[in-house]
């Protein structure tokens, strides 16, 4: 599923500035129109899968987590999915 989302951008003396329309919470810079754009949709996957509870009980050395309610990390490269 692609997510379509407006962006409002514009420069200042060093850097491209942005924020989404729908989330004008999630506002970034880069230095390029280019590196603005993959921040902003890094800064919206952050958003997303922030909000995304995941619990694994594996016993595959694949998963690394914490007993301690903490964080659980892949040990291995991913790609997030949407759907």
């Amino acid at each position: 599923m692609n997510i379509r989302m407006h962006m409002v951008y514009w420069k200042s003396d060093e850097f491209w500035l942005g924020k989404l329309l729908e989330h004008p919470e999630i506002m970034t810079q880069g230095k390029t129109l280019e590196e603005l754009e993959e921040n902003i949709r890094d800064a919206y996957l952050m958003m997303v899968m922030d909000e995304v509870t995941i619990v694994i009980a594996s016993s595959n050395p694949l998963f690394e987590g914490r007993s301690d309610g903490g964080s659980v990390a892949l040990a291995g490269s991913w790609t997030p999915q949407t759907r």
